[in-house]
């Protein structure tokens, strides 16, 4: 292998693991976001009088639904960044195998 096909795929590799860590953080994000709604809705549904009483936990626990979640919208959104990097390495790796080579 020449070295510039080393670098594309040490960049493919590290593009890969970065979108895997990305996924798994999203994962995690959309996962708690969901805990905090389902323990929202109970509260709200099982004991509105404890909140109408104190509201500030119950908000606490929408403000960190929304912002968990908001977390994990943005991370789906680097991890498609960072889909569309590797397909744009791998097109460049097809083209270069698709060039014929000079015989010289």
């Amino acid at each position: 292998m020449d070295e510039s096909t080393e670098k594309s795929v040490e960049g493919r590799r590290a593009l890969r693991g970065q979108r895997r860590r990305r996924r798994r953080f999203s994962s995690l994000c959309f996962f708690v976001a969901g805990l905090a709604f389902g323990s929202a809705f109970y509260l709200l549904r099982a004991h509105i009088a404890l909140i109408g009483a104190r509201p500030a936990p119950f908000l606490a626990l929408v403000e960190l639904m929304v912002v968990v979640f908001w977390m994990g919208a943005r991370a789906e959104t680097e991890i498609v960044a960072l889909d569309e990097q590797l397909r744009a390495l791998d097109a460049a790796a097809l083209a270069a195998r698709r060039r014929p080579r000079r015989l010289t």
